[in-house]
């Protein structure tokens, strides 16, 4: 009777290991994916923010080169395009020129920084994108 009663014995620690190991991995797979997600929708901001920087950019490209100032491209309150997500909400951000726009001679062209800077989860977020157009 006593060799059963530590095989029984051996049994349940064997149990008890097998389901607390179990436990560890099912729960440090669900800490990587959240992390994991929440990782992949702040680089689709970021990405979504870059192509903002661009089209600010490619729209100055296809102005009269004489137009091109802060003041035919002000700063704009817009949405972030919309990511997907739990709450389906769009962000809203601001896009504007820094460093104001800088004319260069030799070719002569103009220096154009683009952001467009967010918050999201109480963090101030940002992109910039810098870029040169030329006169035709």
């Amino acid at each position: 009777m006593d060799r059963i009663d530590k095989q029984l014995g051996f049994l349940l620690v064997e149990a008890v290991m097998a389901i607390a190991l179990i436990g560890l991995v099912a729960g440090a797979s669900l800490i990587a994916m959240t992390r994991g997600s929440g990782l992949v929708y702040t680089t689709s901001q970021h990405y979504a923010a870059y192509s903002l920087c661009r089209e600010s950019i490619e729209q100055m490209r296809g102005a009269n080169y004489g137009m091109i100032s802060i003041t035919n491209f002000p700063s704009t309150n817009m949405f972030l395009t919309h990511l997907g997500g739990t709450s389906r909400l769009p962000l809203y951000c601001t896009r504007y020129c820094t460093n104001g726009i800088v004319e260069l001679s030799s070719p002569t062209r103009k220096r154009v920084t683009v952001a467009v800077s967010w918050t999201y989860r109480g963090r101030d977020q940002i992109e910039m994108m810098t870029g040169y157009v030329y006169l035709k």
